[in-house]
């Protein structure tokens, strides 16, 4: 048991500490370029294990609580980036809050870019190394008694797209219908050069997952032809880990909003234990196991990063991008009060996650 831990534990704190300085260096790296000074750039929160200064006066710190980070800029004051009343006149054109709000929208929007930019990176270097499986979006087969024999659907039938959405393979319709369980759909479809739309109810069906959890997807009863594998050239894998990229953000989108409207149950939103043990479930599998699971948190960490709450980066963002609306600064106090609002929201999503991490994993 004390093995397990102490694996579970250092995968967790590998995948966190990879994600987490990857979006602070895009915070660093953008912050630098626009003239701001980056007094610390801190990996984990609490008490510093190990720091060290570099030339640029930046105090580079590793702290014991291996949650998070932050990079701190000259003239911050609080969470909200505000002004500071003891900087030297000299000081003040390297502060951040004295940056025009494009240099500032540009530093907030960087962490969460970096992180997308990882996820891509690491899905490019799947494609390129592993290829791809290939199957069009041509059914097959169709079980019988399954949602898609009740609404007429054909072998030969090609499902063009879903809720809108083009589909171009299997795997763009199974994505998609995974993800709604019970929940109505509309496909488009082709036969014999004829276009037809259809409203289908997708079966739930129960799967395991690599804790051996129950989780629900959608279900058609549909059958495509068998993938055939395609080795893809640099451009195209880069063009594979975007699209990817794009993919898993949308479907991580509709999942939240799923959540959000009452149509996913909230107990599937997992904290800090279920990543640890997801992520120590990705180290057994391997190199390319724990890889890719490293993109996912990295996607996801860059999208829920650019919700608009504040403190998110998200948050950030939309207040300068109101500020630039309105054409006059919103006052430090309503920017405070919006940060408090936001942190209560943020602690109470925690609260549940941690809740859901204790009863169900």
């Amino acid at each position: 048991m004390a093995y397990d831990f102490l694996q579970t534990l250092l995968a967790f704190i590998l995948t966190i500490t990879i994600v987490v300085f990857i979006h602070e260096l895009g915070h660093y790296l953008v912050a630098k370029f626009n003239g701001v000074k980056v007094t610390d750039f801190s990996i984990g929160m609490g008490p510093k294990l190990l720091s060290w200064k570099d030339k640029s006066g930046t105090e580079w710190k590793i702290c014991a609580i291996p949650m998070g980070g932050y990079v701190k800029f000259l003239g911050d004051s609080g969470p909200t980036s505000s002004s500071s009343t003891t900087l030297k006149e000299s000081e003040k054109k390297h502060a951040f809050h004295t940056k025009s709000l494009f240099a500032k929208s540009m530093v907030v929007v960087a962490g969460p870019l970096a992180n997308f930019l990882l996820g891509m990176f690491i899905l490019t270097y799947f494609a390129f190394n592993y290829g791809q499986m290939i199957s069009s979006s041509e059914i097959k087969d169709i079980s019988p008694n399954t949602p898609a024999s009740k609404i007429g659907l054909r072998k030969g039938d090609k499902i063009t797209s879903v809720d809108g959405q083009k589909t171009s393979s299997f795997q763009d319709v199974a994505g998609y219908i995974t993800l709604h369980p019970n929940i109505e759909v509309k496909i488009t479809f082709e036969r014999d050069n004829q276009v037809f739309e259809r409203k289908i109810t997708p079966d739930s069906r129960s799967i395991k997952d690599t804790l051996g959890h129950d989780t629900k997807i959608g279900y058609l009863g549909v059958m495509f032809a068998q993938p055939t594998h395609k080795k893809l050239s640099l451009t195209e894998s880069i063009a594979t880990g975007y699209k990817e990229t794009v993919r898993i953000t949308k479907l991580t989108l509709k999942a939240i909003g799923q959540i959000v409207t009452g149509k996913r149950g909230t107990k599937e939103l997992g904290g800090p234990i279920k990543i640890a043990r997801y992520a120590n479930s990705s180290m057994a599998q391997g190199f390319a196991g724990m890889l890719f699971f490293i993109s996912m948190i990295s996607i996801n960490l860059g999208l829920i990063n650019l919700l608009p709450i504040p403190p998110l980066d998200g948050g950030h963002l939309f207040l300068y991008i109101t500020e630039a609306l309105l054409g006059k600064k919103i006052s430090e106090y309503i920017q405070k009060y919006t940060v408090k609002i936001g942190f209560i929201f943020i602690l109470g999503l925690m609260l549940l996650a941690i809740t859901n991490d204790i009863i169900y994993f």
